[in-house]
């Protein structure tokens, strides 16, 4: 989704003259506004296993509403079988899985963004992506009968590096086919190809109509979602946590913004996210250990760690006293290496 809505964002910048980051956003939001209703049909082309596999999905959508998806047909059942159905409604998503004839239920908070606009987006986050990456105006061309701008955005230095050309619509600014390609560290690419085939804006559709249509014998289960807690300070963050906290020494140029934590299916992990002028870091501890570290192997004065870069991002991991600790941000790869190190002398 930010990808999606920095090329959006990067198309407007670039077709106005005018790229800064705060008025693109802007730019967006009142775009979206005038978009009541999106009704079409949806075909995703992914390669897995060697083979491409096509999705056709019919969705309907009332922006800040409700979101309906249903699966059509599909060549896998990883991507949804036929009948596979979701709906996003009253700060409630539904799931339908034909093949158990299950019901799913999750109850959040968040609300229904419209189109990309979303409700989580902000100008400073669109430069934050915008400062990792290079975006190209390609001109136009038409999708669904409709005109669209083309727009090309490239991952800068690191690994995996992506490519996303994205085919925005000229009145709507609605996205209306994204090529995106992968490629890993190993030189193995992956592209996933996502359009509309046929699709209105602003049609006759009201949210009441939009439902989740099940068999009467279908089985409703609760999904446990994750539980999760903010903190306004770091003392906050290591008096809650079951396990020891340490101290990743960033001196004046970094100060505590925040602390969260979050649990779910036994495993617990706590964050805290300090920021400077200019950078954010990131130190997170937590008892889950069932993957594998790996990256750069580095010396934490005796402490085996793992450094890994994507761009201007670097993260150090490492496992001390049976839990995982990170720290990672877009500070300079030296700040990153001693914040680690603190933790581990402690």
């Amino acid at each position: 989704m930010a990808v999606l809505l920095l090329v959006t964002a990067g198309c407007m910048g670039l077709a106005t003259g005018d790229p800064d980051p705060e008025k693109i956003a802007s730019e967006i939001e009142t775009r979206h506004e005038n978009i009541d209703s999106v009704e079409g049909v949806q075909v995703s082309e992914t390669e897995l296993d060697g083979k491409t596999v096509r999705t056709t999905t019919e969705v309907v959508e009332i922006p800040g509403e409700v979101s309906k998806r249903v699966v059509t047909d599909s060549d896998s059942e990883r991507m949804g079988t036929e009948g596979f159905a979701t709906i996003t409604k009253d700060g409630v998503t539904r799931t339908y899985n034909p093949d158990k004839n299950t019901v799913t239920k999750f109850e959040h908070d968040s609300e229904i963004g419209g189109g990309l606009a979303g409700s989580a987006v902000d100008g400073d986050q669109i430069e934050r992506i915008l400062n990792d990456s290079n975006v190209s105006y390609e001109g136009t061309d038409t999708v669904a009968d409709r005109d669209v701008h083309v727009i090309r955005i490239d991952s800068e230095d690191g690994q995996p590096t992506s490519t996303v050309t994205a085919y925005v619509d000229q009145e709507y600014w609605y996205p209306l086919r994204t090529e995106t390609t992968f490629e890993s560290s190993d030189g193995e690419t992956t592209t996933t190809v996502s359009y509309f085939e046929s699709v209105e804006f602003n049609g006759d559709v009201r949210a009441d109509d939009v439902t989740l249509d099940v068999p009467e014998d279908a089985t409703v289960e609760e999904f446990e979602g994750p539980d999760t807690h903010q903190f306004d300070s770091a003392a906050a963050v290591k008096e809650a946590a079951p396990f020891t906290i340490g101290d990743p020494d960033l001196g004046e140029t970094y100060q505590f913004e925040r602390g969260s934590s979050i649990t779910m299916d036994g495993h617990v992990s706590y964050t805290l996210t300090y920021e400077s002028t200019d950078a954010t870091i990131r130190y997170t501890v937590s008892n889950q250990s069932d993957y594998e570290l790996d990256g750069e192997r580095i010396d934490l004065n005796g402490t085996e760690g793992y450094l890994n870069e994507y761009g201007e991002s670097t993260t150090v991991l490492w496992e001390q006293n049976e839990l995982r600790q990170t720290i990672g941000g877009d500070a300079d790869r030296e700040i990153i290496i001693d914040a680690a190190t603190a933790v581990v002398d402690e």
